[in-house]
């Protein structure tokens, strides 16, 4: 179209929330910008890694570079004490923990700055200027929400109804932090405003499903952590969301977890056993994970090593997003089973790998999956109990 800007890329992040740091840079400097998400093949570390495109107008190319440029040698120049150890999980603010206050806020990320043919990177970038307090302003919309819930329940048949809800590592992940002084107080605070939604979702009546998909995806952003580090780094969103939970009951909770719901090759998720000890700390009696697609149904072994606490419910996903390819009810039959007879058939539920509505093709697709789903359960249920 005449009169379009040509958009030029820029930069590449490894990190959403400091993409977005630059783009707000940008945007001070009234520079337009445009991100874009791609995986790339890491061949040193042997595995694909999400990353995000930062592309501003071909006539702001110099001076967005000059931006950047600027902002990155401040960040390095202050940076001669970074840690990349997280500290023990605890209520972090100026008060309890005046280290915190102090602590300067980086985060590791990788920068690629891509000017004039030139590609050079810079490991460390600054996270994020703080500005103010994150808050929860969503409460009366809540309450609608809740209050339209029940009216569509009023007439129907169920067994249980739920709300899902997401988990602070979760959202950590996908907003910026523009207050905390670390990511342990940023997840606090996160924690401490879900925790009046997961509680008015319980109290209303219903089960809180907890979505935390990033617990095992993040690991695609963090290349260059090893696997204790992740285990660190996945230890202290799971210690935030259990603070999240505080004072409800895990009889009313549900845990969603899975390796992202994105169509990619997913050859160097982490394995489930690297990190299974940690989902299961947390404060919920049901345990849904990802277990249908090619890339994870093998992992129904980890069960085999790894036993299950007394009074949870483990949820294996037995048809999945991946696929529009609609699982036949023996299928799913047979994966419920092999699962009962490990944790015990008293201790399994047949679920999703993941969100399926606008992952397929179709919303018919999505209600065949559930039609299978529930013929699959009944198969597993008359060769379990027969009945």
């Amino acid at each position: 179209m005449d009169g379009a800007p040509q958009w030029v890329s820029i930069a590449r992040v490894s990190n959403l929330a400091e993409v977005g740091y630059f783009a707000d840079l940008l945007a001070g400097e009234e520079i337009e910008s445009l991100v874009h998400q791609r995986d790339d093949f890491d061949a040193v570390h042997e595995r694909w890694q999400r990353t995000f495109v930062l592309q501003v107008p071909e006539s702001d190319v110099s001076r967005a570079a000059a931006v950047i440029e600027s902002e990155v040698s401040q960040a390095d120049a202050g940076n001669e004490n970074f840690d990349l150890d997280s500290q023990p999980f605890q209520q972090a603010d100026s008060e309890s923990n005046p280290q915190a206050a102090t602590t300067a806020p980086w985060k590791p990320i990788v920068l690629l700055l891509l000017v004039g043919g030139l590609t050079y990177s810079v490991t460390h970038a600054p996270r994020i200027v703080p500005a103010a307090p994150r808050e929860n302003p969503g409460a009366a919309a809540l309450g609608q929400a809740l209050s339209d819930f029940k009216a569509g329940l009023q007439g129907q048949k169920y067994e249980e109804a739920f709300l899902p809800a997401v988990a602070p590592g979760t959202i950590e992940h996908w907003m910026k932090n523009d207050h905390y002084p670390n990511d342990e107080a940023y997840l606090v605070a996160i924690a401490d405003a879900m925790h009046e939604e997961y509680k008015a979702i319980v109290d209303a009546g219903f089960l809180l499903q907890i979505d935390d998909p990033d617990l095992p995806d993040g690991w695609q952003f963090m290349s260059k952590m090893t696997v204790p580090e992740y285990r660190k780094y996945a230890q202290l969103r799971v210690d935030a969301l259990n603070h999240g939970l505080r004072d409800i009951p895990p009889d009313r909770v549900r845990f969603h977890t899975c390796w992202g719901s994105y169509h990619g090759p997913h050859k160097y998720d982490i394995a489930l056993r690297d990190i299974v000890d940690i989902i299961l700390k947390v404060n919920a009696n049901t345990i849904s994970i990802e277990a249908a697609n090619p890339r994870h149904e093998h992992e129904w072994r980890v069960w085999e090593e790894v036993k299950l606490p007394a009074g949870k419910v483990l949820v294996p996903g037995v048809v999945g997003h991946a696929t529009d390819i609609v699982e036949h009810p023996q299928a799913i039959a047979d994966r419920l089973v092999r699962y009962a007879k490990i944790v015990g058939r008293e201790n399994v539920m047949a679920g999703t790998d993941c969100g399926l509505g606008p992952r397929v093709g179709s919303a018919q697709i999505c209600w065949a999956k559930f039609e299978a789903m529930a013929e699959g359960a009944r198969l597993a249920t008359r060769e379990l109990w027969g009945r």
